[in-house]
C-alpha cells in the first residue's frame, strides 16, 4: 500500500499465497485480498494486521468484488460460482453452472446483476438479491467465447470481447419480464392467437375442458380483454364429457379492414365465420367432419382438414370450396397459409417420416411435397414473402425454397424445439424450447435472443416486429423484442461514430449492403 503524494509504502501485507484481487473497504480503513486458495483476508489500512480470514479451499479462477465492496464473487475451476459477504464471509448464493470456466467476472454498476462468461461462448447471468438466473445470452464471437466483459448501469447493456475475435460486441439484453400477459384459466393452452394489422390487438383461441374452450379479444397495449365466446355455440357441444380437454374447431384471423373474425363448430356441427367483436354470424357452411380449421391472414381464405385427409379451402369472399386430398388419414399435426393466402401446407400423423403437402388454395391441386426425413414433424410455417417455408422436427430446423421444393439450410437445436414463427422481415425465427423462446438469426444459424418465458406453446411476431406474443399456461406473454433491420442498424453505427466507415470496413461489416448504406450523410439523412 502506497501513499500516492510521496510515493512511499505504507504497508507491506504478506503471508499470501497468490492474490487474485484487492480491493479497498467503502471506509478506506480496510482493504480485502482474495488469494487463489480462497481465502479473503481484511487487513487494517492503519496498522497493516489482518482483521479476519474467511473463504475455503475453493480453487478459484477469478476473484471479484461488488462495487459497494460488500460482497465478492469467486469462479471456481467446477464451474461453480460463490457469492460471499465480504465482513463475515457467510455464503449468499452458489451459482451453478458446469460452463463457467473463463477468467472473468463482472458486476454491474448497481451491483445487482453478476455476469460470469461460458466455455460455450455463452454469458450467463444472475440476480444477485434473489440468486435466480436470469435469461443466458449468446456471446456470438467468432472463434471463441467471450473472455472479457462489462455491464452498463442499468444492467441491460452487455459488452463482451475475446482473444480470438477482435471485434468487441455491444448488445442490449433482452427482458426478463413479459411486457403484458393476457390471462386465462388454469389448464387451458393456447390453441391460436394472431395480432391485428396494426398491432392494437390480439385473438386468440384456447382449448380445455368443456366449459372453458373460448375465443377472446385483447386490447395488446392494456393488456385487457374486450370481447369473446365461448369456443362451440352449441349447447349441446359445449356439455360433451366436461372433465375432459377437449379438441374443438377453433381459428382465429383479422381482416382486412381490422375485423376480428373467428371460425368455430356451431349447430348440427356446421363450422361458423363470427365477428369476434360484436359475435353477429357471418358465413356458415356444412364441411362435414372437421379436425381443424385454420384461417388466411387477411381472413379471406378459410382451410378446413378431416381425419380422412380431406382439405376444404373456403374462400370467404366468393363463397367458392376447393377440395382436394393430402394422401393420407388421420389427425392434422401441422398446417400454415402463406401470407397471401395462396399456399397452403399441410402435415399429416402418419409412418415413420412424415411429409408436407403444399397445396394450391385457388384450386384443388397438390403444387408439391417436402419430405425432410427426420421422422415426425411437430410444426411448419412459411416467411412473410411466401418464399421459404421452414419443418421443425427431432430437434432439426429445415427452410425449403416454396418454389422448388429444394432445401435451403438445416440447423440443429440443442435442445426439442417446436411451433416456429419467421419476423416480418423474415431474418429471424422465433421458435420455443424447454428454456423458453429463442430467437435465431436464419443468415448465422446462431441464437440471437432467448426469450425466457416457461413451457411456451405458441408464438407469433406483431406487424412491426417489435412485440412477440408467446403462448403459455392458457395465457399470452407479450414480450418486447429489439431485432432492428439493417438499415436502421447501420444508421445507428454512422450516428454512433460520427466517421466515414473505411473501405474495410465496409467490406467487412456491410458487405451485403448496397454502397448507399454507409456512413455518408446523405445515407444518414435517409
Amino acid at each position: 500500500m502506497w501513499d500516492v503524494a510521496t510515493g512511499r509504502m505504507r504497508h507491506r501485507f504478506t503471508g499470501l499465497g497468490d492474490p487474485q484481487a484487492v480491493v479497498f473497504g467503502t471506509s478506506g480503513h480496510t482493504v480485502a485480498s482474495a488469494d487463489f486458495d480462497g481465502r479473503v483476508r481484511m487487513w487494517d489500512t492503519v496498522t497493516g494486521r489482518v482483521r479476519s480470514t474467511h473463504g475455503g479451499q475453493n480453487e478459484p479462477v477469478m476473484v471479484r468484488f461488488s462495487p459497494d465492496r460488500r460482497t465478492y464473487a469467486v469462479v471456481r475451476t467446477d464451474g461453480f460460482v460463490q457469492l460471499r459477504e465480504t465482513a463475515t464471509g457467510r455464503l449468499r448464493h452458489t451459482f451453478k453452472d458446469a460452463e463457467a470456466v473463463r477468467d472473468d467476472v463482472t458486476f454491474s454498476p448497481d451491483g445487482r446483476t453478476l455476469a460470469v462468461p461460458g466455455s460455450d461462448d455463452t454469458v450467463r447471468l444472475w440476480d444477485t438479491a434473489s440468486g435466480a438466473a436470469r435469461t443466458p445470452v449468446p456471446a456470438g464471437h467468432r472463434g471463441g467465447g467471450a473472455t472479457r466483459l462489462a455491464l452498463s448501469a442499468d444492467g441491460r447493456t452487455l459488452v463482451t470481447s475475446s482473444i480470438r475475435d477482435p471485434d468487441v460486441r455491444v448488445q442490449r439484453l433482452p427482458d426478463d419480464h413479459p411486457r403484458s400477459t393476457l390471462s386465462g384459466p388454469a389448464g387451458t393452452h393456447i390453441a391460436g392467437m394472431t395480432f391485428s394489422p396494426d398491432g392494437h390487438a390480439v385473438a386468440t383461441v384456447r382449448q380445455g375442458p368443456a366449459t372453458q374452450g373460448s375465443v377472446q379479444l385483447w386490447d395488446a397495449r392494456t393488456g385487457e380483454p374486450s370481447a369473446g365466446f365461448p369456443l362451440d355455440s352449441d349447447p349441446a357441444l359445449r356439455a360433451e364429457e366436461p372433465n375432459v380437454t377437449i379438441l374443438r374447431l377453433g381459428a382465429v384471423a383479422f381482416s382486412a379492414s381490422g375485423s376480428a373474425l373467428a371460425a368455430i363448430r356451431g349447430r348440427n356441427r356446421a363450422v361458423e365465420v363470427r365477428d369476434i367483436a360484436t359475435g353477429l354470424l357471418r358465413r356458415t357452411r356444412s364441411l362435414g367432419v372437421a379436425d381443424t380449421a385454420l384461417f388466411g391472414r387477411d381472413g379471406t381464405r378459410l382451410a378446413v382438414v378431416s381425419r380422412d385427409g380431406t382439405v376444404r379451402i373456403w374462400d370467404l369472399a366468393t363463397g367458392a370450396l376447393h377440395t382436394a386430398l393430402t394422401g393420407r388419414s388421420g389427425p392434422v399435426r401441422a398446417a400454415a397459409f402463406t401470407a397471401d393466402g395462396r399456399t397452403l401446407a399441410v402435415v399429416m400423423v402418419g409412418g415413420d417420416d412424415e411429409q408436407v403437402t403444399l397445396f394450391d388454395a385457388a384450386s384443388d391441386h397438390a403444387l408439391r411435397t417436402v419430405g425432410p426425413g427426420d421422422g415426425i414433424l411437430s410444426s411448419v410455417a412459411f416467411s412473410s414473402d411466401g418464399r421459404t417455408l421452414v419443418t421443425v422436427g427431432n430437434r432439426n430446423v429445415k427452410t425449403w425454397d416454396t418454389r422448388t421444393g429444394l432445401l435451403r439450410n438445416s440447423f440443429t437445436a440443442g435442445t426439442g424445439v417446436e411451433s416456429p414463427a419467421f419476423s416480418p422481415d423474415g431474418r429471424t425465427l422465433a421458435v420455443t424450447s424447454v428454456i423458453g423462446v429463442q430467437l435465431w438469426d436464419l443468415a448465422t444459424g446462431q441464437v440471437r435472443i432467448t426469450v425466457p418465458t416457461r413451457s411456451p406453446e405458441a408464438v407469433t411476431f406483431s406487424p412491426d416486429g417489435r412485440t412477440l406474443a408467446v403462448g403459455t399456461y392458457g395465457s399470452v406473454e407479450l414480450w418486447r423484442v429489439d431485432l432492428p433491420d439493417p438499415t436502421h442498424a447501420i444508421r445507428t453505427v454512422c450516428e454512433a461514430v460520427d466517421a466515414t466507415l473505411s473501405p474495410a470496413q465496409l467490406s467487412r461489416y456491410l458487405h451485403r449492403q448496397s454502397a448507399r448504406n454507409d456512413c455518408r450523410p446523405a445515407a444518414i439523412q435517409k
